[in-house]
């Protein structure tokens, strides 16, 4: 199977990227234009309606456990997984797209 991964440079889909290379998985790349609001698209929606970044970090830990990047369905440590994920890509893409704005 082969993904697609929609990403900007500088924004969380940084995190999906590494997860795909670290798992040796194929993807295609498909810029979007955060510049211009292409995120805001129906037909980006479509793709991904929550908007959110840890959702597909927590589905390919799920699709490939193999890899071991993400505890276990069940696990305890589950949610706090998923919380700092989502924390951790907050602060760092809010910081990513400050430091471009001074530019």
């Amino acid at each position: 199977m082969t993904y697609s991964l929609y990403y900007s440079p500088g924004a969380a889909s940084m995190a999906v990227h590494w997860m795909l290379i670290e798992m040796m998985i194929p993807f295609d790349a498909r810029l979007v234009d955060i510049d211009v609001g292409a995120q805001r698209t129906d037909e980006y929606r479509r793709l991904n309606p929550s908007g959110r970044v840890p959702t597909l970090l927590m589905l390919l830990a799920e699709h490939h456990p193999v890899a071991v990047l993400a505890p276990a369905p069940g696990s305890s440590d589950r949610a706090e997984w998923l919380v700092n994920a989502r924390e951790g890509l907050t602060d760092w893409s809010n910081s990513a797209h400050s430091a471009n704005d001074n530019v």
